[in-house]
């Protein structure tokens, strides 16, 4: 096939006379994740069999120097007759500066990008099906020129999903289809994949024709709708839906095995009646070749019981739908045009190419097992090649209710899965991987960041000036931790960039990184200052596995062993900007870390490292104005470790007038009827009437309350990231006195207090810290409820 494209690729150079008028360039950037990059490449394949079928001579490139030699030669060699399609799909980046393709070997420049496209006599065709296409856009939207982008705006979703439904549209259309046909039919069928997904439109195309630019959907130029479900249809009967859809998709009646089918789905979802749809079978089929490429074929059968989607995929796929009325039809379809019709039972098949790994050490797929519906029956088969070794298991926990087969997997019944706020647990999924252990993992974890840990004369210069004033170790790592993470956080998730850290004279000068860009300086500047220091690796937010060697991990850290203050080592992850020195951020305690040491590697749980303690006081003073007519408070919170980190968070991501409505928010809980008069970071001012009841209840913090609105919960929780956390409210009234009152209540995990007496009411709930078990949940909460019916509306 190489062979091919080069003689193609001579005879145009050669004799121009022979070329075809119209040519198309297919452009795959990089995609960085291993999901996006299927996608590209799923999308190029489609396109290029359509183009080739139009018998449009196709040609693609990747790499910069090869996308500019061949945009020139072809600007040199054609004439005003003839015409060039430009696809570009992938990564680009844009900044307030510049704007950059990611293609194969490098960054390509989007102003010689564009300059290149636009050179020549040529007509041109640039399809913008990549990240960032709305900035893009603004280089080519001038002279005689035809621009499609998947966006209008940089702030609309990227990757974009237009791209794949432009090849759906052009699939379907035809040859024949014009430009403006063609963007139409791929903006409704993205409508109508938001539409039926009932999510909100995250990206609007945008065109460029006659010198004017239009938005979908193009003032006017919309084409022929496409029939998708509806709200609105929920009123049609099923033989009405049946004679719209027959208009696009021929309808047949089922055979007897059909229609056993339908039956036997319709019975064994009728016990999950309360779920949008019940997946009665999923099955894969892995075949892993010789290079580590992989073919993946999924085939999924849902019984409906609403008309919800429930696909990820952005291509087309193929499918068979039963209908409620033992009728079927058979279609190729995007995602977004299923007919989704309660009563139904769909069979959706899959497939996915996965190209043999560039970046990541070995080959590795992930498949997930449970959903946030019921899973009936699941089966796996896996399909290698005798000389390579596929290790295969179920994350983080096997089932047990899995039956091996041969070279694959049967698993019976799963429950549905849908995480809670709080939980530990994580849905199973089954993991293949070619990583043969640990050690090949560390070789190739080393081999790709260690030189980052290089330090420049001009990066040893500024550290030298950072910690001149630091008196000793600790204060040296401390100010260097401070600095990194006051940087504004920044990543790159494309490419090797996605595991390589930058050279920490890039992360000065730019003042920003990602996890591994500031764990990578501070680990090689406390190596400078004589100070052990050791990157770590986790799963933030989840676990790791450390008898199932694979790529685990999201997350990187720093661990000094020895430094004075610390006699057990110090855990530092300076990325979010908010952790005070000593504390970790959430998710990062009690996971455990793949410790990256100079020449091997070890397991080792994160532990809290300083002695911070994790609480929030509020004082409340609460008196009769000068003129005695209505009742002042000012109220005082004090907060530290956790409690801080929280309010720190919130604070950082809100606006003025979110902060002062938040106060407010918080008042009319602790003092209904009361108005805020003035509002500082730590305390505010309010004034009620003097008739105002005061109710303990109410004083109990809202952070903890709201923890417990459930009336059970059926997983384990880790509460205040699994700390220690004292909540302490103290009331002091001196316009009239609390009645006496006095309450006490404890259980393993959780201790809470009250006393009244005389002007002074005090709250003092205690969290020991630690998963929660639903037992210990049950248990706070009657404590919490038999608080209510003790304070409630009571002063």
């Amino acid at each position: 096939m190489k062979g091919g494209f080069i003689l193609s690729w001579l005879i145009f150079l050669a004799v121009p006379s022979l070329y075809a008028e119209q040519s198309a360039l297919l452009i795959p950037l990089r995609g960085g994740a291993a999901e996006l990059e299927r996608e590209i490449q799923q999308n190029c394949r489609e396109l290029e069999r359509l183009l080739v079928a139009e018998k449009v001579p196709v040609f693609t490139e990747s790499t910069a120097s090869g996308i500019t030699r061949f945009l020139r030669d072809f600007a040199e060699k054609s004439t005003e007759a003839d015409e060039l399609s430009v696809y570009l799909f992938g990564h680009v980046s844009a900044g307030t500066k510049r704007v950059s393709l990611s293609t194969r070997e490098g960054r390509l420049s989007g102003t010689a990008f564009a300059e290149a496209v636009l050179g020549g006599k040529a007509k041109k065709n640039i399809y913008l099906f990549c990240t960032q296409s709305a900035p893009l856009f603004e280089l080519f939207a001038s002279g005689n020129v035809r621009v499609l982008s998947a966006a209008d705006d940089p702030g609309q979703l990227n990757p974009p999903r237009y791209g794949a439904f432009f090849i759906a549209a052009k699939k379907e259309l035809g040859p024949k289809a014009s430009f403006e046909q063609l963007a139409g039919r791929a903006g409704e069928l993205t409508a109508a994949f938001y539409q039926s997904s009932r999510l909100a439109a995250s990206e609007n195309a945008q065109m460029f024709l006659d010198g004017k630019r239009f938005s979908y959907p193009f003032d006017g130029r919309k084409t022929a709708s496409v029939a998708v479900h509806e709200p609105g249809n929920e009123d049609l009967t099923v033989s009405e839906l049946r004679k719209m859809l027959s208009k696009k998709w021929k309808i047949q009646p089922c055979s007897e095995v059909q229609k056993k089918q339908l039956t036997e789905a319709r019975a064994a979802a009728k016990p999950y009646s309360d779920y949008p749809y019940v997946a009665t079978s999923r099955s894969l089929r892995l075949t892993l070749n010789p290079d580590r490429s992989a073919l993946a074929e999924c085939r999924e059968t849902c019984y409906l019981n609403e008309s919800r989607n429930f696909l990820n995929s952005f291509g087309r796929v193929s499918a068979q739908i039963l209908f409620p009325d033992n009728t079927f039809t058979d279609m190729e379809a995007a995602p977004g045009e299923l007919p989704l019709i309660p009563g139904s039972l769909i069979t959706v098949q899959t497939t996915i190419v996965l190209p043999p790994p560039s970046h990541l050490p070995e080959f590795h797929f992930e498949w997930p097992l449970q959903l946030p519906v019921p899973v009936l029956n699941t089966e796996i088969a896996l399909v290698q090649d005798a000389s390579a070794k596929v290790h295969t298991g179920i994350l983080p926990q096997k089932t047990g209710k899995e039956q091996l087969l041969k070279n694959g997997l049967k698993i019976g019944f799963l429950p549905a899965f849908s995480l809670l706020p709080d939980e530990v647990a994580r849905p199973a999924r089954w993991v293949a991987t070619t990583l043969r252990g640990w050690e090949d993992f560390h070789r190739w974890t080393t081999r790709m960041s260690d030189r980052a840990l290089e330090l420049s004369p001009e990066s040893r210069q500024f550290l030298e000036r950072l910690v001149k004033d630091a008196p000793t170790q600790s204060a040296k790592v401390k100010t260097v931790y401070d600095y990194l993470n006051s940087l504004r956080y920044s990543t790159v998730p494309v490419g090797a960039a996605a595991f390589r850290p930058q050279k920490i004279d890039q992360v000065i000068f730019q003042a920003s990184g990602d996890c591994k860009d500031k764990a990578t300086a501070l680990a090689a500047f406390c190596k400078e200052l004589d100070v052990p220091a050791w990157r770590v690796l986790l799963k933030r937010g989840g676990t790791v596995e450390p008898d199932f060697p694979a790529w685990q991990f999201n997350h990187m850290m720093v661990y000094i062993p020895e430094l004075e203050g610390f006699p057990d080592g110090l855990w530092l992850d300076p990325t979010d900007g908010a952790t005070e020195f000593g504390d970790l951020p959430p998710g990062d305690a009690g996971s455990l870390g793949f410790v990256l040491k100079d020449h091997s590697f070890e397991f080792r749980k994160v532990v809290l490292s300083g002695k911070i303690k994790n609480s929030a006081q509020t004082e409340i003073e609460l008196d009769k104005d000068p003129a005695g007519k209505n009742l002042h408070a000012k109220i005082v919170t004090k907060r530290t470790g956790f409690a801080q980190y929280l309010f720190l968070q919130k604070q950082k991501k809100s606006f003025p007038g979110q902060k002062r409505y938040a106060a407010e928010k918080e008042l009319a809980r602790m003092l209904p009827g009361f108005s805020l008069e003035s509002l500082e970071p730590d305390t505010m001012t309010a004034s009620g009437p003097l008739h105002s009841s005061v109710s303990g209840l109410n004083l109990l913090p809202a952070d903890l309350k709201s923890l417990f609105v459930s009336r059970e919960r059926t997983r384990p929780l880790r509460l205040f990231d699994g700390r220690p956390v004292t909540f302490t409210t103290r009331a002091s009234r001196k316009d009239k006195p609390f009645p006496t009152r006095s309450f006490e209540r404890a259980c393993d995990d959780f201790s809470l207090t009250v006393n009244a007496r005389d002007n002074l009411l005090v709250w003092r709930a205690e969290f020991r810290g630690g998963d929660l078990s639903p037992e210990a949940y049950r248990k706070i909460r009657a404590i919490l409820l038999e608080a209510e019916t003790a304070f409630s509306n009571k002063d």
